[in-house]
């Protein structure tokens, strides 16, 4: 008995039938060439098996989409790392398919398994591609070039990095696949979520924190000039100055180490929880393939399906292990973090000491007229802001570590408890 998907209703023109919850996915070598594939990917690109078995993958390409784009996943993949991309096929027909495809590097080749994208993403993808290709068709932009452009595009739109995108665009078609069949889109996703956000803010915290140290640079000197002017009695506001530099000098390294976006302790915490989330939605959509693809008929002529499916079932289950390491990975930096962020507190500790012995020499030194006064409130004002910025980083921390234990705890991110929210 034939699928009913493939009773579908093929326009002349437009867009190929592709069902939201129907999966394809296929198997090519290292160049490229279509080893394997399921029924769904054959009716969807409507190439008989025997043009799709040994053809290019590039048979179904479509004009409209950018060289930057897969310049981008072949250099990602032939690197032995997964990527997810928005790809607009072209069927045999002439029809167009939309498809967010996760491609992994497997022995002997690469392994594809796409879905039909529904989320509002889409529309954007849509603009940047056509963008992108406009500017490669006027010779503008080399595939290098557009590649580097679209990374900058993303930087424009919220995301530091592709793997930043991709992370967040598996994540969201995920969802927007399960609402779409009434699924629940799974438990693990919303405390990935809870991560991620605090994740951003301590980044964010952490950068303007570190420009409120460059922007308070200039008090030790002030301070410096103000004991010039006092002569002898300057002495102690001298020595004040001189630490309060010392103490900003350093608190400032170490908010500009963290805030880092290249490479920054919390950088490096962002970069595994994304990694993370895309190996989860990876693992749960290659599990859905492979529990599928045993259903299919009409393909043992072309294929072990057997080999296949066990291929995809050893797939999902490394990219669940992965997450599951990655968020490990994650609580372990974060409580490294807390250590760090203790150290920061006592650092303030010592400005917020150099600050009152400024304050007591102050009252000492009661010729100064209002510049040590404005000094002194330049100062109460920026210890405050940084302590309370500061206590906010340290609570954000803190929930990235027990959330991402939770995580860990519950196994394989299915069964999180109430509790970690």
């Amino acid at each position: 008995m034939r699928p009913p998907s493939t009773c579908l209703h093929r326009p002349a023109k437009g867009e190929a039938p592709f069902l939201a919850g129907e999966l394809f996915f296929s198997r090519t070598d290292p160049r490229g060439v279509i080893a394997t594939g399921n029924t769904v990917f054959q009716r969807v690109a409507d190439h008989p098996w025997d043009r799709l078995i040994g053809a290019p993958h590039k048979i179904i390409r479509h004009k409209d989409m950018p060289k930057g784009v897969f310049h981008l996943l072949w250099a990602t993949i032939k690197a032995g790392e997964p990527i997810g991309a928005y790809v607009k096929n072209m069927a045999c027909d002439g029809l167009h398919y939309w498809v967010f495809a996760i491609v992994t590097p497997v022995k002997g080749g690469y392994l594809s398994v796409r879905l039909k994208p529904l989320s509002p993403l889409l529309k954007t993808v849509e603009a940047e591609y056509a963008a992108l290709l406009a500017r490669e068709r006027s010779g503008e932009l080399d595939p290098e070039a557009s590649a580097e452009r679209l990374l900058s595009r993303l930087a424009d739109l919220g995301f530091p990095s592709y793997g930043a995108f991709m992370s967040h665009a598996l994540a969201a078609e995920t969802e927007a696949r399960a609402r779409a069949l009434g699924r629940s889109p799974g438990p693990w996703l919303e405390p990935f979520r809870t991560i991620s956000a605090a994740v951003a803010d301590v980044a964010a915290q952490t950068r303007e924190l570190s420009a409120v140290f460059e922007s308070i640079r200039g008090i030790p000197y002030n301070m410096r000039i103000l004991a010039s002017r006092l002569e002898a009695a300057g002495g102690p506001i001298s020595v004040i100055s001189a630490n309060y530099g010392i103490l900003s000098e350093e608190i400032g390294g170490w908010m500009r180490s963290f805030a880092d976006e290249s490479g920054g302790a919390f950088a490096d915490i962002r970069k595994a929880v994304e990694q993370a989330l895309f190996r989860q939605c990876m693992a749960q959509i290659q599990q859905e393939m492979a529990a599928a693809f045993p259903r299919e008929t009409g393909l043992d002529a072309h294929m072990d399906v057997a080999a296949e499916a066990r291929m995809l079932e050893t797939q999902a289950a490394a990219h669940d292990a992965a997450a599951q390491d990655g968020m490990v990975l994650v609580a372990r930096q974060a409580e490294r973090f807390s250590l760090s962020v203790r150290d920061m507190k006592r650092l303030i500790t010592g400005l917020g000491a150099t600050r009152m012995m400024c304050k007591i020499e102050g009252a000492r030194l009661r010729n100064t007229g209002d510049n040590l006064t404005s000094v002194i409130r330049q100062l109460d004002q920026f210890q405050e802001n940084i302590e309370e910025r500061l206590q906010r980083i340290d609570d954000k921390n803190r929930l990235v570590q027990r959330t991402s234990c939770a995580l860990t705890e519950s196994g394989q991110g299915t069964a999180l408890p109430a509790a970690a929210h």
